[in-house]
């Protein structure tokens, strides 16, 4: 954002992007449609888990892009429990991949190698371990 001297936002800055926000009307009930789709998905699992590996994709691509508007630390515990030993594994993988990106975002490389290797010791299918190591590479 814009500082003033005395290291504040002028009143106009703030203004400007708040209204930037109120002009995207879809957002808010974009953001409650992939979190209705993802529990109905936790209730009746579909084939492959396809609606919540979607609505994770999007969920970390609107995030990413909109970055300054919306809190990753939010998106990150929306989407952490994904990666429960219960759930399927290509669901896990892609939460994996999800938070592997948006720590990307955050911190940086070198914060996104030790949650790889941790995410990759805690995998317990190879398939999931080959899937996490060509995400990362």
């Amino acid at each position: 954002m814009v500082r003033a001297a005395d290291k504040k936002s002028p009143r106009e800055a703030v203004e400007f992007v708040l209204q930037l926000l109120r002009s995207i009307p879809f957002l808010s009930s974009f953001l409650k449609r992939i979190d209705r789709l993802l529990q109905f998905d936790r209730l009746m699992p579909s084939r492959n888990g396809i609606p919540m590996i979607s609505c994770i994709r999007t969920l970390t691509q609107v995030s990413l892009k909109l970055s300054d508007f919306v809190p990753l630390d939010r998106v990150i515990e929306l989407i952490k429990p994904f990666r429960d030993f219960k759930t399927m594994w290509q669901v896990r993988i892609e939460a994996s991949k999800a938070l592997l990106d948006l720590e990307f975002h955050r911190k940086g490389i070198n914060s996104v190698l030790m949650l790889f290797i941790k995410y990759l010791a805690e995998e317990p299918s190879l398939r999931g371990q080959a899937k996490l190591g060509v995400h990362v590479t």
